[in-house]
């Protein structure tokens, strides 16, 4: 873990995608809220929906600065590796977490076949390396010695392919041998395959004078490659689904999908943040979203992107995430982007789909009143006087039953208030 310090955090430069980050952070404006205003103060209110992720854990693996974190299709199996030098996997669904017998290295990115027993593993100005047992033992291959970016492996482990500075690198025989693929010279910062690694949807950031680029994809395993529609944009992350029909990549402050492999492309409901990494279910239908922010919310959607919503995950800078196949089972990584901040492995359960209660605000004597059924059992109230804030407090006033209503009535308090209802 990197060193803390007694005076204000500053960013950590080490990787060229942390730099990126930290780029498009410093642009971040505050999104401005529609409140309702009430007898002399404001109240907001809404509800949190079950439908999301809403059991993200910490896990036993060490504070470091983790870059990457891959899974089995089934979820049982998770890699994740650090810049700091660490790999570490689970094969208990993430529960538990051991290091892996692999060389210290500024690790980059990683990737898993489907039974998590082929990784790899990209380290930052070295080479890529591969494990056949798991992540007990590692192999380095003949790739070249480039700042890689990012990995992606077909469901097999067979086929990889690897995103740099340059061109896109392939190897067809598990990493025995690389060779460039057709992709136009640029800085690729993120790649992602269909099952049998022939789609594949590439990202690129402008390698000359700023962050911005391009979404190309290939149907040959990465010999030619078009660029897409896809505007032209900050982009950090892609990922598709196993038949390489739906695609989905992140951008400050967007995140964009294609139903059609890359022909076409919409951005969505998803709110303005700076995204990071982005996670797909083999079917495309769930997808998973990294905020890279200090108060950061992973958000995910059940419907392809067409709707986000947060989840419970904790304020971190979120920078890598994965998911099981089905999108059961999700895995993020946060990355120390500050000195006082600590870099951690969650897992999740994505909870099944359900009704959330309504929460009504009325006025009372001057004072907010807060109404939800009596029926919607294993609530808490919770307020906190910032939206952009991941702080929120359980309001210690015991609701009333009235007319099958609980009601709680606040105090009047100046400024902003929002309240929202928590599954327990």
């Amino acid at each position: 873990m990197l060193p803390r310090s007694s005076k204000s955090p500053k960013p950590v430069k080490q990787t060229k995608r942390i730099e990126k980050l930290n780029k498009q952070m410093k642009r971040i404006e505050k999104l401005k809220r529609i409140s309702m205003a009430v007898a002399g103060w404001v109240v907001a209110f809404f509800e949190i929906h079950p439908a999301v992720a809403q059991h993200w854990k910490p896990t036993t693996a060490p504070a470091s600065s983790w870059t990457g974190i891959a899974c089995s299709a089934d979820g049982t199996r998770w890699l994740a590796a650090a810049y700091s030098g660490l790999i570490y996997v689970s094969t208990d669904s993430g529960n538990r977490w051991w290091g892996a017998n692999a060389p210290q290295k500024k690790w980059n990115a990683v990737a898993s076949s489907a039974d998590g027993q082929r990784l790899a593993a990209a380290a930052n100005g070295d080479a890529v390396y591969i494990s056949t047992d798991g992540g007990t033992n590692w192999t380095r291959t003949l790739s070249p010695l480039c700042p890689w970016d990012a990995l992606a492996a077909s469901a097999d482990g067979s086929r990889l392919a690897a995103a740099t500075t340059g061109v896109i690198w392939l190897s067809a025989d598990w990493g025995a041998t690389w060779t460039p693929g057709n992709s136009p010279q640029a800085r690729w910062i993120g790649i992602a395959a269909s099952a049998d690694a022939n789609n594949l949807v590439a990202a690129v950031g402008n390698p000359l004078t700023s962050d911005y680029g391009y979404i190309y994809t290939s149907t040959d395993g990465g010999t030619n490659w078009t660029r897409t529609s896809a505007p032209f944009a900050e982009w950090n992350c892609v990922a598709s689904s196993a038949d390489g029909k739906k695609l989905a990549a992140t951008s400050y402050p967007a995140i964009y999908t294609s139903v059609d492999g890359g022909l076409t492309w919409r951005s969505n409901s998803a709110p303005a943040k700076l995204w990071g990494g982005i996670a797909s279910s083999a079917d495309g239908s769930k997808l998973m979203a990294a905020q890279f922010d200090s108060a950061g919310t992973n958000y995910v959607s059940t419907d392809g992107g067409a709707t986000w919503e947060p989840t419970d995950s904790p304020g971190e800078y979120w920078l890598a995430v994965a998911g099981a196949a089905d999108g059961s089972r999700w895995g993020a990584v946060s990355y120390p982007y500050t000195s006082d901040a600590v870099g951690a492995i969650y897992i999740a359960s994505l909870a099944p789909p359900q009704s959330a209660p309504a929460i009504t605000v009325a006025v009372a004597g001057g004072s907010p009143l807060v109404s939800w059924p009596a029926s919607a059992v294993g609530y808490r109230l919770q307020e906190t006087p910032d939206l952009a804030s991941a702080v929120w407090a359980d309001v210690s006033i015991l609701p009333t039953v009235t007319n099958q209503q609980n009601q709680v009535l606040m105090q009047a308090a100046g400024g902003n208030r929002f309240y929202r209802l928590k599954l327990q």
